[in-house]
């Protein structure tokens, strides 16, 4: 057997990710439901093809090492995969904006743990909580108050 390369594992939790989070959309109004569907079949012609390309054997340098050590499937599989399903299921429980912000400021906090090994400070959660207030509020300006668009809404909120 063939060791896994990462990019073929990575491109199954895509596809499967765009097609959850595409299940969100059935009940949203045609044109509201256009841009994340463009998005979302976007992401799983990725997916596709990064599989077709991973299982082919594609172009890879002497020096690149794409097998799927324990390292690579826990910090670049197991962990985005879960912090992905983790949003898919924030989502329907308190809605798009309070997702968006928790989500933001999760990827923000283990982007600095990997790239300074080290558990991030209380300046940065303070500078993740700034970036995804921004990022948040201005998706909320453009989506509900300047387009008037709906976006998805939870159980709770």
């Amino acid at each position: 057997m063939f060791p896994i390369k990462s990019s073929v594992v990575l491109a199954i939790v895509s596809i499967i990710f765009a097609g959850l989070a595409w299940t969100q959309t059935i009940g949203l109004p045609e044109q509201s439901a256009l841009f994340p569907r463009i998005i979302l079949g976007s992401m799983a012609v990725v997916g596709v093809l990064m599989l077709i390309d991973g299982l082919r054997g594609g172009k890879q340098s002497a020096s690149e090492d794409t097998s799927l050590s324990r390292s690579v499937f826990v910090f670049q599989i197991v962990i985005p995969g879960l912090i992905m399903l983790f949003g898919y299921f924030l989502l329907t429980m308190v809605g798009f904006f309070a997702t968006s912000f928790i989500i933001i400021v999760i990827l923000y906090l283990y982007q600095k743990y990997r790239m300074h090994q080290k558990k991030p400070a209380g300046a940065d959660l303070l500078r993740g909580a700034v970036l995804a207030g921004t990022v948040t509020l201005t998706a909320y300006l453009v989506f509900s108050v300047i387009l008037g668009l709906p976006t998805p809404s939870g159980r709770f909120l």
